[in-house]
């Protein structure tokens, strides 16, 4: 199965009842236009590159702050077009026109503005992976969870407790009962072992579906 979000990265139409979108219009036949010199023309760029991409997440319904990963990916997917040199839609082109017009019609500068707010997502993303990983180490019990998930794929909150009971024994899962999971920390075993509620455990489940959907 694939678990890979795809998303919607050409521009049709604006809506310029929307304002983040009748700004962009207006920005973007601004610089279309322009026959002067300006100052600050990386800031510029990255000003118009970045509203461009606001549009596109926002026409996939993702905030940065709730789906950060994915916003990461759409922009990324996004700047992949960008760079693209043939098969643009007309928004696409028109952003091309506009990045070079900012920039003096130095088509180099234009394309290394684009290079660089790439090589920023990648480093977000790489990042962002390093952090999910770094988390995920420090909770063993979610991490069988998510193993549980793995093999099931999208599974009942009873599904997930028959697989954490095959798991007792393990040296995480100690026993599933009938209103809590008793698990511990094998790197700790020092530590006495934690009761989870199995609410909370639901909880735990809700969570693990989602980042699982949204591979």
């Amino acid at each position: 199965m694939n678990h890979n979000r795809d998303f919607q990265i050409e521009l049709a139409e604006l809506d310029r009842s929307n304002r983040k979108e009748r700004l962009l219009d207006e920005l973007l036949h601004q610089y279309l236009n322009l026959d002067e010199d300006i100052n600050d023309k990386n800031a510029r760029s990255i000003d118009l590159l970045n509203l461009y991409l606001s549009v596109i997440r926002s026409r996939n319904h993702l905030r940065r702050n709730w789906h950060p990963m994915q916003s990461i990916r759409c922009n990324m997917m996004v700047i992949g077009l960008i760079e693209k040199q043939g098969g643009k839609d007309k928004f696409n082109k028109m952003l091309d026109i506009a990045l070079i017009n900012i920039n003096k019609g130095d088509v180099e500068e234009a394309a290394r503005v684009v290079t660089k707010l790439k090589e920023d997502f990648n480093k977000q993303f790489d990042e962002g992976q390093a952090n999910i990983a770094k988390t995920e180490r420090k909770h063993p019990f979610k991490n069988e969870i998510a193993k549980c998930i793995n093999r099931l794929g999208v599974c009942s909150f009873d599904e997930l407790l028959e697989c954490l009971r095959s798991k007792e024994g393990n040296g995480v899962i100690i026993k599933v009962y009938e209103d809590a999971v008793e698990h511990k920390n094998p790197e700790k075993p020092n530590l006495p072992n934690k009761i989870r509620p199995l609410n909370t455990v639901r909880n735990d489940l809700t969570t693990a579906l989602k980042k699982f959907k949204n591979k």
